[in-house]
This record gives structure tokens, C-alpha cells and sequence, in this order.
């Protein structure tokens, strides 16, 4: 941790130090040449942009090597996009891309474990089965205190997360705290798939658990409804939405339809281009004769608080937990080589990288 805080402040000194020499660098310009960049609202000095002056100064003055023009683009398109200080709309790079969508179908590189931030602490909920964490002995309620022989005290979810996941057959070390010992554990990554969506029968109900909003989640659920119909025994339902971070709207959409009148109103969506009204559609294996009980918490959010609302506010079924995430917004991903070809047939021909833009 020492090491880490070390880091930082060295960091901080080699901002401050590019800092100061770019200002030192303006200085020593002619006052007649910055006031007149300045009066005209121009992002340039004596004619050099402000982007190159900068690159120019990281070049020379800069300790550790300098970004790549690749690098320098991405940031560029990072920035644009963060401009709009809007936390659900961020610029994607092809590999950023694949995370999201193997994030949304629960596919990755990793242990098999689902952790949640309790306090100060990084409890696992939940080990996966046939899981590496599971053959290495992990278990429910353990408190991760180290990863890689770092402590995780000022770690973020994010972080751990990161810190855990890596490429197949590669070793993670996890220390925890369980009862009253620290226990260490080395465990191999493995490619990971969490079930979208999963049941199991309790007396005369049928948990329904989904864990994202993924793609062909909704034929899954098409099969455990026609399951739940078949079995005379089941007379209430209870949908588990907890730790579900959202995912595709039209699988959320698809979902609500297995719980409602067909044609019900399931979200409002208003833009620059007006309101358009999403509606449930017509199901083969319909639950909507069926008592449903909503299981909610902080993390339910996005494509899960939609279908929770529109069962609710539909069907008066209950919720029951925590206050829901409250996202509000509906992203979308623009993939830029659409717009590019769009741009090509107007303007011309142009050559771009595949990249996205997600924004809410």
C-alpha cells in the first residue's frame, strides 16, 4: 500500500511538472501572440494548436514514455464524449466494446465469484458452481482482504474485479478473512458463463432468478415458463431481479410480456425525436394468471427497474427489498463505422477504426 501511495504523489509531480513547464511555454511567448489567440476564441497559440503545443511539451519534458497517436485519438474521443458530464454516455474502443457485451451476457475470464461492497468490506454473495473458486474452496461470506499480495482497503468494486479477472489459465492469489482466520487461496481463471436466468421450487413456488438481460435470454425464459405451466404444484411466482444491472432493453421488453396482458404499455421513451411507447408482445407460455413476487435491491437497475415498474405499476404486483438503482435513462450504442458509412454516402469516402459510442 506504501508502494501505491508512493505512486500517486510521483504521478501528481510529473502533472504538476508538465503543467508548469506548458505555462512556462506561454509565457515566454510574445504577449501580441497570446492575446491574439485569446481574442479570437482560437484554440491555438502563434498559430500552433494547443493539442500540438501540449504533445510537444509531454515529448520533451515527460519522464515516462509518451502516449502512441492511437493513444492520443482514443483520448481525444474519451474526452469529447466525457464533455457531456453525463455518467451513463462514454466513448467504447473495439476491446472496451467486447467487455461491455460479454458484461451484459455474463461471460468472462475470471474465478466465479459475484462480490458486493459491504461497508468497507468485499463480501462474496455468491460462488459459482463448477467454478474455480469453488474447487479451490471459496465460500459464501468470505471477506476478501488481499489479491495479488495487495491489500484491497482502498480498492473500488471496479478495482477488485479487475484485480481478480484474467486471461484463461493464468493464477490469481486471494486472501480472505472467514470466521476468525485468514485463509490463501491460488486459483486458476477460467472462461466463465453465468446462467442468464435460472429456477428452482420451493413448496408451491417458483424462484425465478435473472442475472442480466442478455442476448436470448428471453428464449430461455420461454422454456422455464412452459416448465413452471406444466407443473400443477406451482401457484405463486417469485422473480429475483437483485444484483441485476440491466442489460438489453428488448429483452427486458420480452420478459415483461411473459407477465403481462399483451399490448400493456412497459416503458415510456422520450427523446430529441418525441415519445414512443414500448408495449409487451404476445407470448406462447404466458405467466400472467400467476401471483409475482418482485425481489429488488440497490443494484437492480436499468432493463430490471423497467420490467419491475411495468409489472408493478400493470399487474400491482409487490416489490419487495431495497430502494431500486434509479437510472432513469435508456442507452444506446452507436457503432461509429455505421456512422461513417452514413457519412461516406453524404460527404465522400473516410476511414475509421471500429469503434462505439454508448450514450444514454
Amino acid at each position: 500500500m506504501k508502494n501505491m501511495v508512493k505512486t500517486k504523489s510521483i504521478n501528481k509531480l510529473f502533472v504538476l511538472t508538465t503543467i508548469f513547464f506548458l505555462l512556462t511555454t506561454i509565457a515566454l511567448l510574445p504577449k501580441s501572440l497570446i492575446s491574439t489567440g485569446l481574442k479570437n476564441n482560437n484554440l491555438s497559440i502563434a498559430g500552433v494548436s494547443k493539442k500540438d503545443l501540449l504533445l510537444e511539451t509531454i515529448e520533451q519534458k515527460y519522464l515516462r514514455e509518451s502516449p502512441t497517436p492511437q493513444e492520443v485519438e482514443e483520448g481525444e474521443l474519451k474526452g469529447i464524449v466525457a464533455s457531456l458530464k453525463d455518467p451513463f454516455s462514454e466513448y467504447l474502443s473495439e476491446s472496451e466494446f467486447q467487455d461491455f457485451q460479454n458484461s451484459i451476457n455474463q461471460r468472462y475470464e475470471g474465478i466465479g465469484i459475484r462480490f458486493e461492497k459491504q461497508g468497507d468490506a468485499f463480501v462474496i454473495l455468491q460462488v459459482f458452481g463448477g467454478s474455480p473458486a469453488l474447487e479451490a474452496g471459496l465460500q459464501k461470506n468470505d471477506v476478501i482482504v488481499e489479491v495479488a499480495g495487495e491489500s484491497v482497503a482502498n480498492f473500488s468494486s471496479d478495482m477488485l474485479a479487475t484485480n481478480i479477472k484474467g486471461p484463461e489459465n493464468s493464477q490469481v492469489k486471494l486472501k480472505v478473512f472467514r470466521e476468525d482466520e485468514f485463509l490463501e487461496f491460488d486459483i486458476a481463471r477460467k472462461k466463465i458463463q453465468v446462467d442468464l436466468i435460472t429456477k428452482e421450487k420451493f413448496d408451491d413456488k417458483m424462484l425465478i432468478t435473472i442475472s442480466s438481460f442478455g442476448e436470448n435470454l428471453s428464449q430461455n425464459m420461454d422454456v422455464i415458463a412452459k416448465d413452471t405451466l406444466n407443473d400443477k404444484d406451482v401457484k405463486e411466482i417469485i422473480l429475483d431481479l437483485r444484483s441485476n444491472n440491466g442489460g438489453l432493453l428488448n429483452e427486458g421488453i420480452n420478459i415483461s410480456s411473459y407477465f403481462l396482458e399483451e399490448d400493456s404499455v412497459v416503458v415510456i421513451e422520450k427523446s430529441k425525436n418525441g415519445e414512443k411507447i414500448l408495449r409487451s408482445n404476445k407470448v406462447e407460455n404466458s405467466l400472467k394468471d400467476y401471483p409475482v413476487t418482485i425481489l429488488v435491491d440497490g443494484f437492480t437497475a436499468s432493463a430490471s427497474e423497467i420490467v419491475a415498474g411495468a409489472l408493478r405499476d400493470n399487474k400491482a404486483h409487490k416489490l419487495v427489498g431495497q430502494k431500486t438503482f434509479g437510472k432513469g435513462v435508456v442507452q444506446q450504442i452507436y457503432n461509429l463505422m455505421v456512422v461513417c458509412s452514413n457519412l461516406q454516402r453524404r460527404n465522400g469516402s473516410a476511414q475509421v477504426n471500429k469503434q462505439f459510442m454508448k450514450l444514454a
